[in-house]
């Protein structure tokens, strides 16, 4: 890939059991695992040599409130950690680069540690030519 990566949006699932959200009325509510959110870099990841490697740690944040039934678990704007999980370099010949970013983890409008799974898979546009 000639230019960095900005990876816009990422879909993440969070991967605890629940995560709990108390009301003013001590109503315990409950968002259930697998529920899926976007997540969006705060920082270019790219596949050239020497700007990214797997297992770099990449800034994140939530896109926007993740809620079920009116009530918010996680607040839109809320910083993530996610990491480089996989990373192709773009070769010779016009062959794409490739970058796989995963989340790790966020945090509950309770201040709880959400852990996350799922990822993002994003490939270069490639200068093939057909012959």
């Amino acid at each position: 890939m000639r230019s960095p990566m900005n990876l816009m949006c990422a879909l993440f699932t969070a991967l605890t059991f629940f995560v709990t959200a108390t009301s003013a009325a001590t109503e315990s509510k409950t968002l259930p695992a697998g529920t899926r959110f976007y997540l969006v870099t705060d920082q270019a990841v790219s596949s050239k040599r020497g700007e990214s490697d797997a297992g770099m740690p990449v800034m994140c944040r939530v896109w926007r409130d993740v809620e079920l039934n009116g009530t918010v678990f996680i607040k839109g704007g809320t910083p993530s950690n996610c990491r480089v999980d996989k990373i192709k370099r773009s070769n010779m010949g016009g062959i794409e680069g490739k970058v796989a970013i995963g989340g790790v983890e966020t945090r509950s409008v309770t201040g709880e540690n959400v852990m996350l799974q799922g990822g993002y898979n994003k490939e270069g546009s490639g200068r093939k030519a057909a012959v």
